[in-house]
């Protein structure tokens, strides 16, 4: 069908003297071509203003001209391809109301003069998606490559949404079927271990159970105090100055009073709780085979000693061969540098047993130093003492109320227990220590010297009086400055030097 109408007869874009569906179609891929690639040499055909280039002014002459082809389009043929103009269905399959000149999609009217919506979308758009707010637009003004079936939203939203499910079935819904499979798998493997255990398997599963259970578990426990220290306490202690310095010396003030009154605070409630502890004791069926285990070490199991002798260990302590509990000095979490000793700590023992605590701080060379020693019923390792030497802790040029441990302060000490007159105890580390303890410096020096009683147990701190000796002779300097603190001279009656060893001084703690 061609026109020989002036307003388009620079449409016959193929050449052939007419302005036919051939032209439509290439005017069409011509606003395509130009919006995506305007050098295109083959597009010159399509340089209708003559101004040597493809710009933005030939797609609007062609979007003319394609609306020309389509104006004048004579409405009783349906030559080269046209729509017949007597049929309702339009552009993009869309209904045409020829009377308003308004196209329907099926949810609101479309005025193509305006090239807008004459209604609000009810789909309110998406905030990550801008060109979705304005209500009024079609297809976020890119009718050709998009089309709305619907009056909502342009088709690509749709195949977003099927994406979408496509990918959470993919990525969540899979992945979590999978899981409770394996999930309900694993279970029902661990059940049918469990029967044949029942069955008559018992040995394979003590066996499976101490290869890959047991064993690992302690060794993995038994690494824990180092992995702990290596990871958690260094680290954070390394950024404690950094970290006090950004909160203020305020802060560390007010924790070293809560740290120093907390044991006062507690005098008032510790009779209550001892007594409630005192009940657990004598009631709790799993406190007496606690008490059992310590006592005998052993327990009614596979490897029953070995378990109660790694979980001792595990826990920083070990056994003499006379029977008594010590201990260790290193290898364990309470020897850790950072852990040292505080208020707390008496606290917390003071609200569960009975026990009585002494401290004798004093300065040396520019440094805060403490004995603390400590006496009482320690739980299910029975009547016991400690004496320990620490260094203060301090935060940002302020001193705390937090003792350091410091190996390098360790001197050769004993340990010897009363309990109403009667030694029940004798602890001398040169000669009592097991060979595997005593494989370095400190199997004569210790910076803390301690010894347990399991078989008297439930006493009373004022029933124990602990004599301990610390022996100086390395340490001259800290001699000195000790003996002339007042710690020392306000407790002569605690406090004495041996006659054997000018160096050698002994602590009674009644």
């Amino acid at each position: 069908m061609g026109l020989e109408t002036e307003s388009i007869r620079y449409g016959d874009l193929n050449g052939d003297g007419r302005v036919n569906s051939t032209d439509y179609v290439l005017i069409r891929r011509y606003i395509l071509r130009i919006m995506e690639n305007p050098s295109d040499e083959r597009m010159i055909a399509a340089d209708l203003n003559g101004d040597g280039r493809l710009d933005s002014t030939d797609a609007v002459i062609l979007r003319r001209m394609l609306l020309e082809i389509l104006k004048y389009c004579p409405a009783d043929t349906n030559q080269d391809g046209f729509v017949n103009e007597k049929s309702n269905i339009k552009y993009a399959g869309y209904f045409y109301d020829a009377e308003t000149g308004l196209y329907y999609l099926n949810a609101r009217f479309y005025d193509p003069e305006t090239a807008r919506f004459i209604q609000e979308d009810t789909y309110r758009g998406d905030i990550l998606d801008p060109l979705s707010l304005n209500l009024y637009s079609y297809c976020h003004n890119n009718p050709i490559m998009y089309w709305d079936p619907t009056g909502h939203w342009p088709e690509w939203l749709d195949k977003r949404i099927e994406s979408g499910n496509k990918w959470v079935n993919k990525n969540i819904v899979k992945p979590v079927v999978n899981t409770a499979s394996n999930a309900w798998d694993t279970t029902t493997t661990f059940a049918s271990n469990s029967y044949n255990y029942v069955s008559g398997k018992a040995s394979d599963a003590i066996t499976w159970t101490n290869n890959n259970v047991v064993q690992p578990t302690i060794k993995t426990v038994s690494n824990a105090p180092t992995w702990a220290n290596d990871n958690i306490i260094k680290p954070i202690a390394n950024k404690t100055p950094e970290i006090v310095e950004k909160i203020g010396n305020t802060a560390v003030q007010i924790g070293s009073h809560v740290l120093e009154s907390s044991y006062e605070a507690t005098q008032v409630i510790a009779p209550y709780t001892r007594f409630a502890m005192d009940v657990n004791k004598k009631t709790n069926p799993f406190y007496w085979a606690f008490d059992y285990a310590t006592e005998k070490s052993w327990v009614p199991l596979p490897w029953g000693t070995e378990i109660v002798e790694k979980g001792f260990d595990i826990g920083g302590f070990y056994r003499a061969d006379n029977g008594m509990y010590h201990a260790k000095q290193t290898g364990s979490l309470q020897s850790l540098k950072y852990i040292g000793y505080n208020n707390l700590y008496d606290t917390v023992f003071h609200g569960a047993t009975s026990m009585n605590r002494a401290r004798f701080p004093f300065t040396y060379d520019g440094k805060d130093y403490t004995f603390w020693a400590w006496k009482g019923d320690y739980l299910n390792l029975g009547a016991g003492a400690e004496l320990g030497i620490y260094e203060r802790a301090v935060v940002n040029g302020n001193p705390t109320s937090h003792w350091l441990i410091n190996k390098d302060l360790a001197m050769p000490m004993t340990l010897t227990l009363d309990y109403k007159g009667q030694q029940i105890l004798n602890y001398n580390p040169i000669k009592d220590d097991p060979e595997k303890y005593t494989r370095t410096a400190l199997k004569t020096n210790k910076w803390w010297i301690t010894g347990f009683n399991p078989y008297y147990e439930n006493v009373r701190a004022s029933q124990l009086t602990a004599t301990y000796t610390v022996d100086f002779s390395d340490k001259k300097g800290m001699y000195d400055a000790f003996i002339k603190s007042d710690s020392f001279l306000d407790n002569r009656d605690k406090w004495s030097i041996s006659n054997d060893n000018k160096y050698l001084l002994v602590l009674e703690f009644k």
